[in-house]
């Protein structure tokens, strides 16, 4: 939902508020990976696990935002404001299960993940 937000505001010219000096790091996750992961974890025999999703790696979320603007070519109107209250400053999946009990291994990169998503976009209203 960030990504998406980011990109519309991005693609408006319209002002992104970034919470906080823009530090804070997340671990963004394409979809199709996610499917996969879920598809794996249904398919798995023997009873019911719970197994965290995602990428399992980091990016701040100015590194996010340049990334958006790399892909649709054009800088974002950027307006630092304060951190929300309770957020925290990584959030992380630990892929560990999923890795070796599902053979879960995310494949698509920010990069790739946010070229396709603006691609996918194409002529969209964003």
């Amino acid at each position: 939902m960030a990504i998406a937000a980011f990109a519309r505001a991005i693609a408006a010219d319209e002002p992104l508020t970034v919470l906080g000096d823009g530090s804070a790091r997340r671990d963004f996750t394409y979809i199709d990976d996610i499917v996969d992961g879920v598809v794996r974890a249904i398919d798995r025999p023997g009873g019911c696990r719970i197994y965290n999703l995602g990428r399992g790696e980091t990016v701040t979320v100015l590194e996010t935002i340049r990334t958006i603007e790399e892909a649709l070519g054009k800088k974002g109107l950027l307006e630092f404001g304060p951190a929300s209250r309770g957020d925290v400053s990584l959030t992380s999946a630990d892929i560990t299960s999923a890795r070796q009990e599902l053979g879960y291994a995310p494949r698509v990169s920010l990069r790739e993940g946010v070229a396709r998503y603006v691609a996918w976009l194409g002529g969209r209203r964003l």
